[in-house]
């Protein structure tokens, strides 16, 4: 089964957010307290996510195979202080690929979907934020070219 990597539309919402579930469930084998969701978050994502598909500096890409939805990336345009000659930067707030799909590239291709737009806006840096504890992840960024930059340090204070 070959996927095919396509912006996402208002039909997809429904199996984007279906991911993003699974998506937060791996998220909370790293961390519990960080990865606690509000009451209505499922609204809350449903809204966000209509949001970005239709935003002029964001994208969200799917990757469907015989018309499910077993991927997606969810990049935008950020803005950096002009001080830096870089200029903004596409950030990746998003990537998820199902469970029994992983390790066939999809994930890879949705990075490279996410990337190309941002070189067509003439973005010139490409980020995202992975947990520390996973290395799956790390070693599939690196694979693509991203490479470690900053460390963040969170700590709970309310």
């Amino acid at each position: 089964m070959d996927a095919v990597i396509r912006k996402a539309e208002a039909k997809d919402v429904p199996e984007i957010v279906e991911n993003w579930k699974e998506l937060i469930q791996g998220n909370v084998r790293y961390e519990r307290v960080l990865c606690r969701l509000v009451p209505d978050n499922v609204q809350i994502y449903r809204k966000y996510l209509r949001k970005q598909i239709a935003a002029r500096k964001a994208r969200v890409f799917v990757a469907d195979a015989d018309g499910k939805i077993i991927g997606h990336v969810m990049v935008e345009v950020k803005k950096i202080p002009p001080c830096y000659e870089i200029g903004n930067e596409a950030y990746v707030g998003e990537l998820f690929v199902k469970g029994k799909f992983r390790g066939k590239k999809i994930g890879t291709r949705l990075l490279g979907a996410a990337e190309e737009w941002a070189k067509k806006r003439g973005v010139r840096q490409f980020s995202l934020t992975v947990h520390v504890k996973n290395g799956r992840a790390k070693r599939v960024y690196k694979s693509f070219g991203l490479r470690e930059f900053n460390f963040k340090l969170v700590k709970i204070i309310g």
